[in-house]
């Protein structure tokens, strides 16, 4: 029969009891079985509860942390932890977005600034421009004053008065070809040769209808009424004088269906006047001096006879449309065209037509 081995008794002490282990190992019992082998009473406490002693309740309050606001917002507001995590991801798109909307503020202002110096720019630059057009095209100032320009259609350089009185078509053609060949002005500057008439308040410049009957013209009736009072006529310089005559339009559609009508014999009635490409007859010493003028003929290349051609073409002139009539060496005879809707401009040099039309832009532009 077994032997029942006594059972261990707890010990408290860890030493006690490795002790007590290793005995048992040997087969030597246990600890208290040796003690009492040896007469000696083991008195080993038994492992008893330790008993803490009571103390007062307090209450330690912890330090305020942000995981400790986390937690306490969770439990007042029942948060989860998705939603803070929502939260703090629309917090941080929040900062982004404000962070690029300034980067977008301070990008927008910088191209709004660059734009605003460009503008200014451009706009010093047009005024500049436009500063030199006319100081290119305008006349001298000194030599014209504001009642000139109020009086004729475009601004002078200098004045020529004739009474007309006693003038008559051969007079007059006399008067544009003398200065032709004497005046002497200054590159660009216009002279103006004003007919004039006598009445009780003094000196009066004639006028379209007075100019055209002087003339002795062909000129269509509902053409003439298509006028305006106003004429001017005059010399341009350039490398040569160069006549011209400026018209007022009243009316417009009118005026332009009655100069095509009065083409057929335009260069018959003004082409003496305006056009020192070629003149077509020689006047005999007796017609010399019924008329007062002395008019010759150019005298053409031997072996060529110079013929004008029976029609006007139509012609654009630095955007300008225009009628012009040449001759057999295509020499410019005669040419016309609307410069806007109330003057009419009529030459024999498309230099003076470019220039002209300039400065009536100018002076337009000014107003």
């Amino acid at each position: 029969m077994d032997e029942k081995k006594p059972k261990s008794i707890p010990l408290a002490d860890e030493q006690i009891q490795e002790l007590n282990e290793k005995l048992q190992k040997e087969g030597r019992g246990s600890l208290e079985e040796n003690s009492s082998l040896l007469g000696v009473k083991q008195n080993i406490p038994t492992p008893t509860a330790q008993v803490t002693p009571k103390k007062k309740d307090f209450v330690v309050k912890n330090l305020r942390t942000y995981q400790g606001d986390i937690a306490e917002a969770i439990n007042r507001e029942n948060t989860s932890v998705l939603s803070i995590a929502l939260a703090e991801k629309k917090r941080d798109d929040e900062q982004k977005k404000t962070a690029g909307n300034n980067i977008a503020q301070n990008t927008n202002h910088k191209k709004n600034t660059i734009l605003a110096l460009t503008s200014l720019l451009l706009i010093i630059l047009g005024a500049g421009a436009v500063y030199g057009f006319y100081l290119a095209t305008k006349n001298d100032s000194s030599d014209i004053s504001p009642a000139q320009e109020s009086q004729t259609i475009l601004a002078f350089n200098e004045k020529k008065d004739f009474d007309s009185k006693n003038l008559d078509r051969g007079s007059v053609i006399t008067i544009v070809n003398s200065n032709l060949a004497n005046w002497v002005g200054n590159s660009g500057d216009i002279l103006y040769l004003n007919l004039f008439e006598e009445t009780p308040n003094g000196q009066i410049s004639v006028d379209t209808l007075g100019l055209f009957s002087k003339l002795n013209t062909n000129i269509p009736p509902s053409l003439l009424r298509a006028f305006g009072k106003r004429f001017m006529l005059g010399l341009v310089k350039e490398s040569v004088s160069e006549p011209f005559i400026l018209i007022e339009v009243a009316s417009f559609e009118n005026a332009f269906a009655g100069m095509l009508g009065w083409e057929s014999s335009l260069y018959k009635d003004i082409g003496p006047l305006l056009s020192k490409k070629i003149t077509p007859t020689v006047m005999s010493s007796q017609q010399s001096q019924q008329t007062g003028t002395s008019t010759s003929s150019s005298t053409p290349p031997l072996g060529l006879k110079i013929e004008i051609n029976t029609s006007f073409e139509d012609i654009t002139i630095k955007n300008k449309d225009a009628r012009i009539l040449k001759n057999n060496r295509n020499d410019t005879v005669l040419l016309y065209s609307f410069l806007d809707k109330n003057t009419l401009l009529i030459t024999s040099s498309e230099s003076v037509f470019q220039d002209l039309a300039n400065r009536l832009i100018s002076k337009a532009f000014l107003r």
